[in-house]
């Protein structure tokens, strides 16, 4: 490409990126349309972390014992053979497994993020807008069923979204935490997701250490918010690095926190 083409190519993706974000620069923060819909329930979350391909018979002896609404994020398709939602905020998982939207069968929770024109040449279903706020250094709370933070991960922010939807009981299975599995070489996720950075490089370690820090402070934040709210309880219930949430007893696990 000769110099003046690569500087028509440039300016042209820089007008691409103002004319056409990929994230919303405004967002109209209002009551979810979910809000209370399953108020009273036992709610589950799974999410990516290994643990749920291990323990996918009790998980599964669990959902129907207790009958919980279930919400799956990112790749969960092949993890469960049905859910009540899946959930995406993640511009690179959207992208990634955004052709097996169509013919899911559960309802669509999408970030608030994300502009309109981005989801519609994807997929075309109907979705629901997930209501938070993109930061990471908010506390985590509800406010109008709002969510006044970014959870970092759309697992954890599942879980704030399991209690808007008037939760009583909520579950999740799959936040594994993810430093232990790094020093041991394993996968950090039981499906086919692509990581971020190329796992030979140091950012690929510093990329998942900071977001274990983030996790850990939010996860702890929901804690303390089920304190406040009278007969809400929140736990982890498949091995986790998050001990302060983990609670074996849920599916009678007998491993260590760490033995994933």
């Amino acid at each position: 490409m000769s110099y003046p083409d690569q500087k028509l190519y440039a300016i042209g993706r820089r007008l691409k990126k103002l004319l056409r974000p990929r994230k919303r620069r405004w967002v109209w923060y209002r009551k979810p349309s979910y809000y209370n819909r399953h108020e009273g329930r036992d709610i589950l979350i799974i999410a990516a972390g290994p643990s749920v391909k291990k323990y996918r018979e009790k998980i599964l002896a669990f959902i129907k014992e207790r009958n919980p609404i279930v919400i799956g994020v990112n790749n969960c398709f092949d993890i469960l053979p049905k859910y009540d939602y899946v959930m995406f905020t993640s511009h690179n998982r959207f992208d990634q497994f955004s052709d097996r939207l169509n013919t899911c069968s559960a309802r669509l929770l999408l970030s608030v993020h994300y502009p309109r024109y981005e989801i519609e040449k994807r997929i075309s279903r109907e979705y629901e807008y997930i209501m938070y706020k993109g930061d990471n250094d908010n506390a985590f709370d509800i406010k109008n069923g709002v969510i006044q933070a970014s959870c970092k991960s759309v697992a954890v922010l599942g879980c704030g979204v399991a209690f808007v939807m008037g939760g009583k009981n909520v579950y999740a299975a799959g936040i594994d935490g993810w430093s232990k599995l790094i020093d041991h070489g394993e996968n950090l996720h039981c499906n086919d997701s692509k990581p971020k950075h190329d796992r030979s490089t140091p950012e690929f370690k510093q990329h998942y250490l900071k977001s274990q820090e983030y996790q850990t402070r939010f996860l702890n934040e929901i804690s303390e918010y089920t304190k406040q709210c009278a007969e809400k309880r929140f736990s982890i219930i498949t091995p986790t690095e998050y001990t302060n949430q983990y609670d074996p007893r849920v599916l009678g696990i007998d491993d260590l926190p760490h033995n994933i």
